[in-house]
C-alpha cells in the first residue's frame, strides 16, 4: 500500500498518507487473528469436522501438530496433554487443563493417522475418549486426523484394551467409514489411510473390531464394502476371510462387482468375552496396479476396505 502511495504522492502528502495508512491498519487489524482464516465449509482447503464448534478444546498428540493453530477458530484452545495428566502433574497447566475440559463445548484430538495408543491414554487422564468420528485433514506436512472426543464414561472402556491400535467400534445398525476412523482397527498389513479407505498390504491384512451393544452371543452379520485391483485381462481376485482363524467368507472381485457389498456371518465362538473380533483377509496373489496398466502405483496391494456395517437384522445370511 505504501509503495502505491509513493507513486501518487510526494513530500508532505506522502508523509500524511503513510501516517493515515498506519492508523487505519491499527484500527482494523486484530493482531491475535492475523493468521486466522474464516471457519467456513473449508479448513485450509479441507472439509471441516461436521460437529466443530467455536468453543472447542483441541488436544495435540505427538508434535509437530501445533502448526494447525492459525487455521482453527479464533476461540479455539489448544493443549498438549502428554505428561501433564492430573495424577502426575499438579501445576498451573494441569489446573488450566481441568478448567478447559470442564468449560469447553466440544473436544478434538489432533494426531497423525493412525492415532497412537498413548494419545488415547493421554486424553483418558482427563476423562475424554474418542467417539470414533474422525476426519482426515491432509496437508503438505503430515496426515493429520481430527477426532471428536466425548466425556461419556461408557465410551472410555472401549479403548482400554492395551492393543497396538484401538479397535474399530461397531454397534448394531451402525456403519463405519474406514477413512473417518482414524486408523482404528487397522492392526496389521494395511497401507496408510486414503480419502476412501485403506488398501491391504501383502497377502494378509488383519482388522480388529469391538462389537458393542450386542443382544446375545451371536452369530452376527457383518457387511463390507471394499475393492480390489481388477482388470478385464486378468483373473478375478479371490479373498478368503477368517474370523478368529475360522474361515467365514470366500469373496470374488472382478470388474463387474468390484464395489458390491459383501456379507459374512461371524459365529459366536469368534467373538471373545469383551466383544473383540479379529478378522483376517487373505489374498494369495496381491497385485501391483502399475503392472496391469491401472495406474502408476507400484505398491503390492491386496483387497481394500471402504466401510464396515454391523447389521441390526441378523436374518438371511446368519441362521
Amino acid at each position: 500500500m505504501v509503495v502505491g502511495l509513493m507513486g501518487i504522492a510526494r513530500g508532505r502528502a506522502l508523509k500524511w498518507a503513510c501516517v493515515g495508512t498506519v492508523i487505519f491498519s491499527a484500527l482494523t487489524v486484530r493482531v491475535p487473528d492475523w493468521y486466522h482464516v474464516h471457519w467456513g465449509s473449508k479448513w485450509y482447503g479441507f472439509p471441516k469436522p461436521s460437529k466443530a464448534e467455536e468453543n472447542a478444546l483441541f488436544l495435540l498428540a505427538d508434535p509437530p501438530t501445533a502448526y494447525i493453530a492459525p487455521f482453527l477458530p479464533a476461540s479455539a484452545r489448544l493443549a498438549w496433554p502428554q505428561e501433564i495428566g492430573p495424577s502426575e502433574y499438579h501445576g498451573k497447566l494441569a489446573a488450566w487443563m481441568m478448567d478447559a475440559v470442564r468449560d469447553s463445548a466440544a473436544f478434538y484430538l489432533v494426531a497423525e493417522a493412525p492415532i497412537p495408543p498413548h494419545a488415547i491414554d493421554d486424553v483418558a487422564a482427563y476423562g475424554l475418549s474418542p467417539t470414533g468420528d474422525c476426519r482426515m485433514q491432509r496437508d503438505r506436512a503430515r496426515r493429520l486426523m481430527l477426532c471428536e472426543l466425548t466425556k461419556d464414561p461408557s465410551a472410555r472402556a472401549l479403548y482400554n484394551l492395551h492393543l497396538p491400535v484401538p479397535p474399530l467400534v461397531l454397534k448394531p445398525g451402525s456403519t463405519v467409514a474406514i477413512s473417518r476412523a482414524g486408523g482404528f482397527g487397522l492392526l496389521h498389513g494395511w497401507f496408510p489411510l486414503e480419502d476412501w479407505g485403506a488398501w491391504g498390504s501383502g497377502t494378509d491384512s488383519t482388522l480388529i473390531v469391538h462389537l458393542v451393544g450386542l443382544a446375545g452371543p451371536g452369530p452376527y452379520r457383518l457387511r463390507f464394502r471394499g475393492r480390489a485391483v481388477v482388470v478385464d485381462h486378468a483373473p478375478d481376485v479371490m479373498i478368503d476371510v477368517f474370523a478368529a482363524d475360522q474361515e467365514v467368507g470366500h469373496w470374488r472381485f472382478n470388474v463387474s462387482n468390484n464395489y458390491d457389498a459383501r456379507d459374512i456371518c461371524v459365529p459366536a465362538a469368534a467373538i471373545d468375552a469383551n466383544g473383540i473380533l479379529m478378522l483376517r483377509f487373505h489374498d494369495p496373489q496381491p497385485r501391483v496396479p502399475a503392472a496391469f496398466g491401472v495406474n502408476n502405483d507400484t505398491r503390492l496391494l491386496s483387497m481394500g476396505i471402504d466401510s464396515l456395517e454391523l447389521a441390526s437384522d441378523q436374518s438371511g445370511i446368519c441362521p
